[in-house]
């Protein structure tokens, strides 16, 4: 295991999910923290939950194949959410991170375009990216 570089990292285990799925929250934090949940499109907070205890998640080696970490928070998806993308916006007394996700709705005739494994792709967190020119990554 190595440490992490960051006060305050999140990822959640979907990408997206319906109304009345659950997505689960990891959040590696060396403070206490907050989630708020926000619709992209109308800036709006649905819904805050407040005095989330800290937890130091640790990455190992090769951490871009997956760490594991605990669940922080797990959120069932409200049946009032419109499809769309949203943010989870998590902060601490010193830093703010954000996982985005999409609430999927019903209508097969739209189509939501979110370059999520483009952006994992590009991503060096965890030690690695996709492409080994790294100068792609940063």
């Amino acid at each position: 295991m190595i440490g992490f570089k960051h006060n305050l990292e999140c990822y959640s285990d979907k990408v997206s999910a319906f109304v009345g799925d659950t997505i689960d929250f990891k959040v590696n934090s060396s403070q206490n923290f907050s989630i708020s949940f926000e619709r992209i499109e109308t800036n709006e907070t649905l819904l805050k939950i407040n005095d989330l205890t800290k937890k130091v998640q640790h990455q190992k080696r090769n951490a871009f194949l997956g760490v594991n970490w605990e669940t922080s928070y797990t959120l069932t998806i409200p049946s009032n959410w419109k499809s769309g993308i949203y943010a989870a916006v998590v902060k601490s007394q010193i830093k703010t991170a954000y996982c985005f996700f999409i609430i999927r709705g019903q209508n097969n005739k739209i189509a939501v375009l979110a370059s999520t494994h483009t952006w994992q792709a590009y991503n060096y967190w965890g030690g690695n990216c996709f492409y080994k020119n790294l100068q792609a990554c940063e």
